[in-house]
């Protein structure tokens, strides 16, 4: 997908709900030629009220190149963008409006053959500066740091593909943030973990495996069908 669609969610005069409307529809492969970014899918939106600005997630041309934030106004007009790592799935503004963050998945989209690629995942960080945001900073954090702690990492339960690097295994999903703003939580579902980033310095604190469910005990069950 290569929209993006701005609904109003607002009441009619007469107090009724409206029918949600299509206000405007972004095309962002046209905004993307224009402005010099590339524009495959679009994975994710988030809104920052502070600075009235919206966030969209864009994936690079193939699942090898990296992909873009892309800043737009509250009527999808563009600011400006910032490279990402690969297959950026997941954008979200920190609570204090302060940074944009987007989780790059880097998956091994075309299997594990000879000729495939598996792209590093990692978390980017853009430090916004609200009086410019064109020269906001980027941080991309990523594993490397853990290609040689594979072992400590395996004995906190973390889910490694024997073979792989850490850093080309490890594919962020899904980012929390905490309230203060300084810790980003982020799901690594693949290998069944969460680590944890300092988004101060964008250093990651921990990685910690989740452990596993028994299914055939009492109130472990799942329904199959």
């Amino acid at each position: 997908f290569q929209c993006v669609d701005i609904v109003s969610l607002a009441e009619t005069q007469d107090g009724q709900q409206n029918t949600f409307a299509l206000q405007k529809r972004i095309d962002v492969a046209t905004l993307a030629a224009e402005n010099g970014f590339v524009a495959s899918d679009i994975t994710s939106v988030d809104v920052n009220e502070q600075l009235q600005i919206i966030a969209i997630a864009v994936q690079g041309a193939t699942y090898q190149d990296q992909g873009s934030i892309v800043l737009l106004t509250p009527d999808g007009g563009y600011i400006t963008h910032f490279e990402a790592g690969y297959q950026p799935d997941m954008v979200c503004f920190t609570p204090d409006g302060s940074r944009v963050l987007s989780a790059d998945e880097g998956e091994p989209r075309n299997g594990y053959g000879a000729e495939a690629a598996d792209p590093q995942g990692s978390v980017t960080i853009v430090t916004l500066n609200a009086q410019d945001l064109a020269s906001s900073t980027v941080q991309i954090a990523d594993f490397t740091a853990y290609d040689n702690r594979r072992q400590e990492l395996v004995e906190q339960g973390v889910l490694l593909k024997t073979g792989a690097a850490v850093s080309a295994d490890l594919e962020p999903e899904y980012i929390a943030v905490s309230e203060d703003s300084t810790t980003a939580y982020v799901s690594l579902q693949e290998a069944n973990a969460v680590g944890t980033l300092d988004l101060a310095t964008g250093n990651w604190t921990d990685i910690r495996g989740l452990g596993f469910k028994d299914h055939s005990q009492t109130g472990n069950e799942l329904d199959l069908n």
